[in-house]
């Protein structure tokens, strides 16, 4: 994930993980890249959607492949098709402002508790990986 595509108030979420703010977006993107070599198994398809939702697009990708640990209970790593939204500000010249990813299309799930557990996580992984910025 390129920062200078990223506003400075970037939001990235998925089920397990809020990260906020170019620096901590850019890390989440660099660390996730390093410990779950993730590669595409399909090309990502762009799917343009008016009104709120942004740019939608599908993803078939798989993580951990030839991991060591994993090895055993997943051979082939962990394969996931996902929904990726992406919502850019034109104000700040077209820049992304936010990336959702729903796991297998699902929404993701909006009670406080859930929220908040993806924040933790998302300050947690931040403070663990060095940072890009």
């Amino acid at each position: 994930c390129n920062p200078a595509m990223l506003t400075d108030d970037v939001t990235f979420t998925d089920p397990v993980a809020r990260c906020e703010g170019r620096c901590e977006v850019s890390e989440g993107f660099r660390a996730l890249a390093a410990a779950a070599q993730p590669e595409q198994i399909d090309e990502p398809l762009a799917v343009s959607r008016d009104g709120e939702e942004g740019i939608v697009f599908h993803l078939h990708q798989r993580y951990f492949r030839g991991n060591k640990l994993l090895t055993l209970l997943m051979p082939d790593g962990f394969v996931l098709r996902s929904v990726l939204v992406v919502q850019t500000r034109e104000a700040d010249g077209g820049r992304i402002c936010a990336i959702e990813e729903r796991w297998n299309g699902a929404p993701l799930l909006s009670f406080s508790a859930f929220r908040f557990v993806r924040r933790v996580n998302g300050v947690v992984s931040s403070l663990l990986t060095p940072r890009v910025c």
